[in-house]
């Protein structure tokens, strides 16, 4: 199996504050900068995934009364995608005939067969500092390899 990332928009809970509405609603202000980090996947997880940068405080509202009253970003619902996901799943069965009606099964099942480090989606809050743009974990489970035999009559 594989896959290409999930669509992400970026969130800031301080953008669009004038408008009384949900935080989880306001999408962040482009600054210009490129959104992704670069390099490999590996460097980007440890660097962050996501640039900053490319973010801005949004612009005030028309009708604001401070510099706290800003208007929503401009960024886009899906802007980005977060890593690309694969498994390989692998099973074998092998059965014995023993004298009359009886086998004996013997099956081995391997879930990601190669071991491969998928990870989770970066952190999307931009009111989170530090934080915005990490990945922090994986999103799957490590290699498993299940055994079994079964005996019928």
């Amino acid at each position: 199996m594989a896959q290409s990332g999930t669509p992400l928009t970026i969130i800031d809970s301080n953008a669009g504050s004038v408008y009384g509405t949900y935080s989880f609603e306001h999408r962040a202000q482009l600054s210009g900068t490129p959104i992704y980090t670069s390099g490999s996947l590996f460097s980007r997880v440890q660097n962050g995934y996501i640039n900053s940068a490319a973010f801005t405080t949004p612009p005030p509202a028309p009708n604001g009364s401070s510099a706290d009253d800003t208007d929503f970003g401009n960024s886009g619902v899906g802007l980005i995608r977060g890593p690309k996901q694969r498994n390989v799943d692998f099973a074998i069965e092998r059965s014995f005939s023993i004298e009359g009606f009886s086998k004996i099964a013997a099956r081995a099942e391997f879930f990601n067969l190669t071991n491969t480090a998928n990870f989770a989606n970066p952190d999307r809050m931009l009111a989170d500092g530090s934080a915005f743009g990490t990945i922090t974990s994986t999103s799957n489970n490590p290699r498993i390899i299940q055994l079994a035999l079964k005996y019928s009559f």
